[in-house]
């Protein structure tokens, strides 16, 4: 009962941070910073979550690329050669580690050794 109320409360919370990043956005608001003291966050975590938006979008594509190469290999490449054969699709050069986490993180590593 209580973690129902405690995620209750976080949809709020994240709810209220969209409509105030959404007012600030659109220049809705001519003090913004006032508004940045109501909500009690600082600028400097508005303008990261600004930046770190797109890479969101960004890495799901990638995770949907990975896991549909992975299943065509049964899991047979690891992340280097999933590095350059992304890097070759896309067009642009991926972070191995970038790769490597992302692979990591969604359980389709590699089969190396049974």
């Amino acid at each position: 009962m209580e973690l129902n109320n405690v995620d209750q409360k976080n949809n709020k919370q994240k709810r209220w941070l969209q409509t105030i990043f959404y007012a600030i956005k659109n220049k809705e608001v001519n003090n913004t910073k006032a508004l940045f003291a109501t909500a009690n966050i600082s600028m400097v975590a508005y303008y990261k979550y600004l930046k770190n938006r797109d890479n969101d979008a960004v890495n799901r594509r990638l995770l949907y690329y990975i896991k549909e190469m992975q299943e065509y290999t049964s899991f047979a490449v690891g992340y280097g050669p999933m590095t350059a054969m992304i890097d070759k699709k896309f067009g642009s050069n991926f972070n191995k580690k970038r790769i490597h986490r992302i692979m990591v993180d969604y359980n389709l590593s590699s089969i190396v050794r049974l």
